[in-house]
């Protein structure tokens, strides 16, 4: 039978406790917390399109698109149960190209020529590191005052997809 003892504060880390006092106590009976925090998102699209008929037999297209969705993250600077609110910053950029010539009544050449281009950038909310507690452990530059902390059934901070991030691509195509 496990026993119903409380812990001493004298076994608990002392990291640890300092972490406690960047998480609020509840006043419900129940021991429920409730919170939330602001999610002011903007999102922009912009898109073109030019469409061209040279002849009965030549025509051409260009299609582009531009978007950005940019998300800031939050922390109200003292609930540290607010910090896995990630920002975001993504914009995607595609241009597309396209001439089709009718050679013959069975014969049709269509060529495409395609690019894409992403820039992704994700950031925490900027809190504390495991060293700012005291914890004896070297955290990264990139990393910074980054905490990825989660207690089974209770609560969590920051998360493994809230770290600083930034991910690109560019894809290009070409088709005849």
């Amino acid at each position: 039978v496990p026993s119903r003892s409380p812990v001493s504060p004298s076994q608990l880390a002392p990291a640890g406790l300092q972490y406690l006092k960047s998480i609020p106590v509840s006043t419900d009976p129940c021991g429920r917390y409730q919170y939330g925090y602001p999610t002011p998102s903007t999102d922009n699209q912009f898109i073109g399109r030019l469409d061209y008929q040279k002849s009965a037999k030549h025509t051409m297209y260009g299609r582009y698109m531009d978007i950005r969705y940019k998300l800031p993250n939050y922390f109200d600077g003292t609930n540290a149960l607010t910090t896995p609110s990630v920002g975001v910053d993504n914009r995607g950029r595609s241009m597309v190209f396209g001439d089709t010539f009718s050679l013959s009544n069975s014969v049709i050449n269509s060529f495409r020529v395609t690019g894409i281009r992403s820039i992704n950038f994700r950031t925490p909310s900027v809190f504390k590191s495991p060293a700012d507690f005291g914890s004896k452990v070297y955290t990264t530059p990139l990393a910074g005052a980054f905490t990825n902390l989660s207690v089974t059934n209770a609560f969590s901070m920051g998360g493994g997809g809230n770290n600083n991030a930034k991910y690109d691509y560019t894809v290009y195509e070409l088709a005849d």
